[in-house]
């Protein structure tokens, strides 16, 4: 019988730090009544308050303030069997470059939408889709096993990205699936070379294809003799070109 082992992600000093500044601004957001005004004045992702107050930096604060505990937890477990996945791979540099660039990209793209969809928006969503489709896009072709259940990162990728699509689509939250694909686009683009061996396979098929369909046969008098033999060497005289 097949058995499997579960090899579970260090918790690194990132992980620690995406999660623990998550839970406390959330937590003291709740706590601390003026601390949880100022986050809806001056902190989540709003583009009339760009625009009106220029409130750039909330194109990148609205990230830390998930909406609920359960946001947190999930939140929480993609970022440490995911990200430090990806940390150990690429390093912590890498880490917080996706994070970063996955949090402005959406506050931008989420600030756009807001001109057609009301509503202010916060929460981590891009930063953690990224590294799951990072994850997801480096190990494309390959077996795993998430909790049991055999996948490749294709599958798996294809699971996490259409569970909350459909979850965002249900719920009308459109701001929210904008954060999602916008993270998951910054995790394949940052993600490095994670296909590179797929995609060189496909290019080399493709020009082999090509080559045999520029081939032609060229013919010779001898090939036109029965058997399309030679009498002077008795072999077949065909060439490629």
């Amino acid at each position: 019988m097949q058995q499997y082992q579960f090899v579970w992600p260090p918790f690194s000093k990132s992980v620690i730090a995406s999660i623990a500044v998550l839970f406390v601004a959330w937590f003291s957001s709740i706590m601390i009544p003026p601390f949880g005004e100022i986050k809806e004045a001056y902190l989540v992702l709003s583009v009339d308050r760009i625009i009106e107050q220029y409130q750039v930096w909330t194109l990148f604060t609205h990230a830390f303030f998930e909406p609920g505990f359960m946001a947190i937890l999930f939140a929480g477990i993609a970022i440490w069997l995911f990200g430090a996945e990806i940390e150990q791979q690429q390093g912590t540099a890498a880490f917080w470059k996706m994070v970063i660039v996955s949090i402005l990209a959406s506050g931008v793209v989420v600030a756009g939408l807001q001109f057609v969809v009301d509503g202010a928006y916060s929460g981590f969503q891009a930063p953690t889709m990224a590294l799951v489709a990072a994850y997801c896009w480096k190990a494309w072709n390959r077996r795993l096993n998430f909790f049991f259940v055999p996948m490749t990162g294709k599958t798996m990728l294809a699971f996490f990205l259409g569970l909350s699509i459909v979850m965002s689509i249900v719920g009308q939250l459109w701001l929210h699936l904008a954060a999602t694909i916008t993270g998951a686009l910054m995790g394949i683009v940052l993600s490095g070379d994670g296909m590179s061996a797929s995609l060189r396979d496909i290019r080399t098929r493709y020009r082999l294809w090509s080559a045999r369909r520029r081939l032609k046969i060229v013919r010779t008098p001898e090939d036109d003799k029965p058997n399309g033999k030679s009498k002077s060497n008795g072999i077949d005289r065909k060439y490629m070109n």
